[in-house]
C-alpha cells in the first residue's frame, strides 16, 4: 500500500462511478487527494486482474456486500439488489443492425470500436 501523507487537500471516500473522476480532476488542479476505498487490497487476485472474471466478485462477500435499495414505491415496495454498477473489464459492441434508425445522431456511422 502507498504511504499515506499526513495532510491532503481533499479526501474522496469511494472511487465508485464518479469518485475517481473527481479525484483526478482535483489532482489536475494541483491539489493533493486521498481516495479511500473499503476492503483489502485485492489487486493481485485473479478474479480482479483477469478480464471477464470480474463477475466472480459478485459472489465474493468480501467484495459484494449485497446492498439493497430502499423499498421502492413504484415497485410495490420491492427492493433492487445491486443499485450500483460492478465492472468486470468487459466491453460489448453492438451489431450495426442493432443501431436503430438512421435518424440524425442515431446511426452507427462514425462509431469507433
Amino acid at each position: 500500500m502507498a504511504q499515506v501523507p499526513n495532510t491532503v487537500d481533499y479526501i474522496v471516500v469511494g472511487g465508485g462511478t464518479a469518485g475517481n473522476v473527481v479525484a483526478v480532476r482535483l489532482a489536475e488542479q494541483g491539489n493533493s487527494v486521498l481516495v479511500l476505498e473499503a476492503g483489502k487490497d485485492a489487486s493481485t487476485e485473479t478474479e480482479v486482474r483477469t478480464p471477464g472474471l470480474g463477475m466472480l466478485n459478485m459472489r465474493n462477500p468480501e467484495r459484494n456486500w449485497n446492498i439493497l435499495s430502499s423499498p421502492q414505491k413504484a415497485l410495490n415496495g420491492r427492493q433492487i439488489s445491486l443499485p450500483r454498477s460492478d465492472n468486470s473489464f468487459v466491453q460489448v459492441h453492438n451489431l450495426r443492425s442493432d443501431s436503430g434508425s438512421n435518424t440524425a445522431g442515431k446511426s452507427s456511422e462514425g462509431v469507433v470500436v
